[in-house]
């Protein structure tokens, strides 16, 4: 786009969301068929099931101060060299506003500049045939072990696991923990979600479409 057009879808993004929202998650390169409409990437036929958090702390693991373009390589690399097989999921990064890509990866803002919060939701589906998520508990604890380490405090996270011992990620308990999650915001704040498990697209307007 023009400067002058991008200019302003910035200024108009930002006052319908002033903050600035950055979701990173993996996506299908290509789409081979989706048997169900519930798990987009079982059925999948020669799909390799990739966790986005296992390629983003690897990566971040495998050298640190890398930019957010930079990581992103790093995750593809990553991938490609875990899987040879079509179908491949990669990393796709989305913002609410203009971002620097070249900027170093950070998942807080510079120390001082307000509250760190965290929500992680892993669900396992255990006993459910077909659904079943083998590493979804160890993405949680592997990305809260990290948060800590990056200046987040132990008593400003949630974690929701389907495992018997943490509180239960059902549909009440995630609303619940998203409204925790923002409550009392302020500018300056870093608001973490991480979640893991099956997600699946579907179209606004109920049955009706």
């Amino acid at each position: 786009l023009p400067p002058a057009m991008c200019e302003s879808f910035t200024q108009e993004a930002a006052k319908v969301m002033p903050s600035t929202v950055v979701m990173l998650s993996m996506c299908l390169e290509q789409q081979p068929g989706l048997a169900s409409p519930r798990t987009p990437f079982s059925g999948a036929a020669g799909v390799r099931r990739m966790r986005c958090t296992e390629l983003l702390l690897d990566a971040i693991a495998e050298l640190e101060g890398r930019s957010w373009v930079e990581l992103l390589w790093a995750m593809r690399r990553l991938q490609a060299e875990r899987s040879r097989q079509a179908g491949m999921q990669v990393p796709v990064l989305s913002c609410s506003q203009q971002m620097d890509l070249n900027r170093q990866v950070a998942l807080r803002l510079p120390a001082g500049g307000g509250r760190c919060r965290a929500l992680l939701v892993g669900i396992s589906y255990a006993g459910q045939e077909g659904l079943e998520v083998a590493c979804s508990h160890q993405d949680v604890l592997r990305m809260r072990d990290y948060l800590l380490d990056q200046g987040y405090a132990a008593e400003d996270m949630r974690v929701l696991l389907d495992d018997r011992r943490h509180a239960h990620p059902d549909k009440a308990a995630i609303e619940d923990g998203m409204s925790w999650l923002v409550s009392g915001a302020r500018p300056g704040d870093s608001l973490f979600f991480h979640y893991s498990g099956h997600g699946s697209s579907y179209a606004e307007g109920g049955e009706g479409g």
